[in-house]
């Protein structure tokens, strides 16, 4: 099982991504657009991909942490 799949599998965070600049909700990047990024593990390359938001208030990307 890849870690994206095992990630989707979490509960869904109860309050909705706000930008850490201006406090709107972001939309999400386009899945299309993001490219996996390469993890080198004890079992060899891992493919993972950041969830990414866009807010067009401040025209800027940013990555929420999980925690």
């Amino acid at each position: 099982m890849a870690l994206n799949e095992s990630a989707k599998d979490l509960p869904a965070a109860e309050k909705p991504v706000r930008c850490p600049k201006c406090k709107a909700v972001p939309k999400p990047h386009d899945p299309d657009d993001d490219e996996p990024m390469i993890i080198q593990s004890a079992r060899g390359e891992v493919e993972w991909i950041n969830e990414g938001y866009f807010c067009r208030r401040c025209r800027r990307s940013f990555f929420p942490s999980a925690g």
